[in-house]
């Protein structure tokens, strides 16, 4: 039984939410305000917070940046700054299938190119400032996205799924985004939109998450009450789950381009080599290069 935690008393109502969306309580006895204790407030960010130099203490998000973090200690006002960007782990055993005579680094530029540049793969043959087929730069790109590249974990998420079209058929492309860095967190492509499938992508989730922004699709909701509870539901309405809608519009950008997709195998190759790329962007800031070059570093021979 709830009872209030500063007078003891069962007399109180539902008393609006909280900014991080826990549901608050007003009691009628001692006007007080208070909330569930085994409500955990929700971290922003999955890795640890740092310490204090000065005093030892634990630290608090002072302010967030696009390239990094800075932390406040609360006692002393101490400042320091953490990079935002965690390197990905090293991917074993792919370098060798990009085994080829061109240097890895106009490899990885070409599929750069082709993923968030939005250009055709003759445009990237004009562009390269080497001699290569077309054929040759689809051969890339259709290995990179058959790589099993690990996404990163968050406890705020948004899921919502989006409708393409592959020869006059429906398919779905579902994913999970991160609030506060708008990272891809998951994603999974179906032919269905059902109960089945929202299980297979919030499955994809490492960590509990604290919240999980849905629209009105009912599955949503029975998936999330079948893996975790309903208490870290959240409904919006149509159209206002702007984190992933905003990645869709992208994504479909993307698909325009391409005039669609041609073969049904390689679509889930098109949109894992998509999203790899579109996270890495958001972590080094669009820098093309440092873009390169982290490929160059992640993927090694086996």
């Amino acid at each position: 039984m709830i009872k209030c935690p500063h007078c003891g008393s069962s007399n109180f109502c539902k008393n609006g939410h909280s900014h991080d969306g826990s549901q608050q309580y007003l009691c009628k006895s001692c006007h007080k305000t208070f909330r569930l204790s085994s409500f955990k407030k929700p971290k922003l960010f999955s890795f640890s917070y740092p310490k204090c130099p000065v005093c030892g203490r634990s630290m608090q998000i002072y302010k967030i940046r696009r390239g990094f973090i800075r932390f406040r200690c609360k006692s002393c006002k101490t400042k320091t700054n953490v990079n935002r960007f965690i390197p990905p782990e090293p991917i074993a055993s792919s370098l060798s299938s990009f085994s080829c005579r061109t240097h890895p680094y106009f490899v990885f530029l070409a599929i750069f190119l082709y993923f968030k540049r939005n250009m055709s793969f003759r445009a990237i043959t004009d562009a390269l400032p080497i001699n290569i087929s077309h054929v040759s730069i689809y051969k890339w790109v259709i290995k990179f996205g058959s790589l099993p590249f690990s996404f990163c974990s968050a406890f705020l998420l948004s899921a919502d799924e989006t409708v393409i079209l592959f020869k006059d058929r429906k398919y779905y492309i579902w994913f999970l985004v991160d609030w506060n860095t708008l990272k891809i967190v998951a994603w999974h492509f179906s032919r269905y939109r059902d109960y089945s499938n929202a299980i297979r992508l919030l499955k994809q989730i490492k960590q509990h998450p604290n919240i999980i922004t849905t629209d009105g699709l009912p599955v949503y909701k029975q998936a999330i009450e079948e893996l975790f509870s309903l208490r870290v539901h959240k409904r919006v309405h149509l159209g206002h789950n702007n984190a992933v809608e905003s990645r869709y519009s992208l994504l479909k950008d993307f698909i325009r381009a391409k005039r669609g997709f041609k073969k049904f195998s390689n679509i889930p190759k098109y949109i894992n080599g998509w999203v790899y790329i579109h996270n890495l962007f958001k972590d080094l800031g669009g820098d093309k290069y440092a873009i390169v070059q982290s490929l160059l570093a992640i993927i090694t021979p086996s």
